[in-house]
């Protein structure tokens, strides 16, 4: 992530960055103060490391929140203004059909992200 271009980069400004790891909505200090409560623990994942290189790289997000869903709506609420600047960033699910983002972090974007 580190490594992508600005311009790649840049399309996850303004967003919140949605994925299946996480169960709520984070942003403003709320996402900073659990990005570190998180951090190192078995709660820490590939979502929380996104939204701190995008800090890193002087992108701003609106934050984090959860692509699952319980009866057709989301679990973790949004407006459905917000609801417009959703951007999935995880892996392929088969599942519900969401494809793979290109800021799904692999392996390597794990190992090299501090």
């Amino acid at each position: 992530m580190l490594a992508m271009p600005r311009e790649e980069f840049e399309k996850i400004r303004d967003k919140y960055l949605s994925s299946f790891q996480i169960y709520e909505t984070y942003s403003g200090n709320d996402l900073k103060e659990n990005r570190e409560l998180r951090r190192g623990t078995h709660l820490d994942n590939s979502i929380f490391r996104l939204s701190q290189v995008a800090e890193k790289r002087g992108v701003p997000i609106r934050g984090i929140t959860s692509q699952r869903k319980a009866n057709g709506k989301r679990i973790a609420a949004l407006s459905s203004e917000e609801e417009q600047h959703i951007l999935y960033v995880g892996r392929h699910n088969a599942f519900t059909q969401d494809k793979s983002s290109t800021f799904s972090l692999t392996r390597f974007d794990k190992r090299y992200v501090t």
